[in-house]
């Protein structure tokens, strides 16, 4: 657990230090059709409060890695109490094998400039799939049911920014109608931190 921990700390020191991410942005109209065979193996929904000691568990290694146990409980009771939309797949069993959370995306000037005028635009964020269950098609049944209940909530957009360093992730989102629609940079140096649009990315649309 202590090694845990000096890792997460040595990952945000050095990422405040000198750094640089970049996402590609990806857009779908909420009203978009589904991209996803019907399937009786998951079933998909909103997460219940029920649903939270699952959901802390289920995370993968590559975002609980450099989480410590007590940061993964706080980020998913955190946005459970702040009334963050959680869509979840379950198995039969009831085990969760994926997720996403659907934060309103507030950054309406940027998504201007990137082409997307809305006022009613959610991210798609922390998408997450069990490594026992990935290669099923659980993402793309992720996205549906997220814009689906979004839409119901009043979105007509849905954002999802992907780091590059996921391939497989930015396909999926492909398969499942999304659109690229730019990029963002993010660099810090010596604890100073900017952000920058741009409407190119290094995504093509398939």
């Amino acid at each position: 657990m202590k090694g845990q921990k000096v890792s997460y700390f040595w990952y945000r020191v050095t990422r405040r230090i000198l750094s640089r991410q970049s996402w590609v942005i990806l857009h779908r109209p909420t009203d978009a059709p589904s991209q996803s065979p019907p399937s009786s193996n998951y079933s998909i929904q909103r997460a219940e409060q029920a649903d939270q000691v699952k959901i802390v568990d289920a995370l993968p290694s590559e975002l609980a890695g450099h989480l410590p146990a007590t940061h993964r409980h706080n980020l998913v009771y955190g946005r459970f109490k702040a009334g963050i939309q959680c869509v979840v797949a379950k198995t039969s069993s009831g085990e969760v094998a994926g997720g996403c959370w659907c934060p309103p995306f507030l950054d309406f000037d940027a998504l201007a400039k990137l082409g997307i005028v809305t006022d009613a635009a959610f991210e798609i964020t922390t998408l997450f799939v069990e490594p026992a269950h990935r290669g099923t098609g659980i993402a793309a049944k992720l996205f549906d049911c997220a814009c689906e209940i979004m839409r119901e909530d009043g979105y007509s957009d849905c954002i999802s920014l992907v780091w590059y360093s996921r391939p497989a992730s930015i396909n999926a989102h492909l398969k499942a109608g999304f659109e690229p629609i730019g990029e963002k940079n993010t660099y810090s140096v010596a604890g100073f931190r900017w952000t920058r649009y741009r409407s190119e990315s290094r995504v093509s649309s398939t």
